[in-house]
């Protein structure tokens, strides 16, 4: 069984947003674990967990699965988080907590926030810009979840993030490399505070945590994208296509039977209307005041059916 609900993190810090973010963890998660331990046949019950665990500022220490837990709003949830899995852990059923970083996927989180605006040129470091920013690849992530389910060795709390953390200043330069956009602009400290409050900025954006996945590395475990150059260039689904990026639609290949239509209508005309006038589509058209052997010819713009075929060309007259 695997458990992935809880509402997002992102937004203030108010009481009303807290009561969201905890009941959505911690309620679902013991009911889930009580009925696992009802069903003696489970041998796995997967969760997610997070990193803030371990509190928003523990600076330049190293941060594994055995240290002490820190303080903050989510690091107390997260605690209660994972002690909603007792049920399932007395009833002898493997417990997996997955303890996730900052998500690096086009298709939501981090990334997704922040691209725009560094493709703009807005982009920058946040403050001083030495946070430590623990992350993680989303096909390294479901890779983890995966070896949570059928490793029997793998137990207890693991924490999914990539082995190589990186500080705020090195993931600005990063990310504007990769999109060829300049970082030069700096984010002031205040700027996440007016948009997340004092609580949300300090345990979001400001948040310093040096983390490492110490049980994963001990388990030989092999990451898809260890660096972070790959995983922000990295679009999910290219291992399917073998590393290799997706194919651009092909453009529809010019109408040559349209053209050589054209073609073949100025060839009627007499010398005086072989002037050629264009279309706001790009494509030559007959002069309209032409009306001779042939029908008027409406200009062929793009949407619009294609005009009639000409009849044969007449003979050329004896000699």
């Amino acid at each position: 069984m695997i458990h992935l609900a809880g509402a997002s993190i992102g937004g203030r810090f108010t009481a009303e947003r807290k009561h969201e973010i905890r009941t959505s963890r911690i309620q679902p998660t013991r009911k889930l674990a009580e009925l696992a331990a009802s069903r003696p046949s489970l041998k796995a019950f997967v969760t997610a967990s997070a990193i803030g665990l371990y509190g928003p500022d523990r600076g330049d220490e190293v941060l594994t699965e055995a240290s002490p837990r820190g303080d903050g709003f989510l690091a107390d949830v997260v605690a209660g988080w994972e002690d909603a899995t007792t049920p399932a852990t007395a009833a002898g059923i493997r417990t997996v907590q997955v303890r996730t970083g900052i998500v690096q996927t086009p298709r939501g989180g981090m990334l997704r926030l922040l691209s725009p605006l560094f493709e703009a040129g807005l982009g920058g470091r946040l403050g001083d810009g030495k946070q430590w920013l623990a992350w993680i690849a989303l096909d390294d992530l479901l890779d983890i979840y995966r070896r949570a389910v059928l490793d029997e060795a793998l137990s207890g709390p693991v924490n999914a993030v990539a082995p190589e953390p990186v500080r705020n200043t090195d993931y600005t330069r990063t990310l504007a490399a990769v999109l060829r956009r300049p970082a030069v602009l700096p984010v002031p400290g205040f700027g996440p505070r007016l948009l997340l409050g004092d609580e949300g900025a300090r345990e979001i954006a400001q948040a310093s945590q040096y983390v490492l996945p110490e049980r994963l590395t001990g388990a030989g475990h092999r990451f898809r994208q260890p660096e972070l150059t790959g995983a922000v260039a990295y679009r999910p689904g290219d291992a399917i296509r073998g590393g290799r990026p997706p194919r651009r639609p092909r453009r529809h290949p010019p109408d040559r039977r349209r053209h050589r239509l054209h073609r073949l209508q100025r060839a009627h005309l007499p010398p005086a209307h072989q002037a050629v006038r264009r279309t706001r589509g790009g494509h030559p058209a007959v002069p309209d005041e032409h009306v001779g052997p042939l029908r008027r010819v409406r200009p062929a713009v793009r949407g619009q059916a294609r005009p009639a075929r000409p009849g044969r060309r007449p003979a050329p007259e004896p000699r």
